[in-house]
């Protein structure tokens, strides 16, 4: 522990209170993020593969 390649342990109290506090959000792949990615793509004239 406490170097580059060895995260830390994960705390149950701090993810208790990330949870408490709605700092988590929804696990990706999210069913619209495609789509969401696609209007991005052309609203920006970004060309493929850009940002899929």
């Amino acid at each position: 522990m406490d170097s580059y390649d060895q995260s830390y342990p994960p705390s149950d109290d701090l993810v208790d209170e990330l949870k408490r506090d709605k700092l988590f959000t929804r696990p990706a792949p999210l069913p619209d993020r495609e789509e969401e990615l696609a209007y991005l793509q052309e609203a920006f004239g970004i060309e493929p593969p850009g940002l899929l």
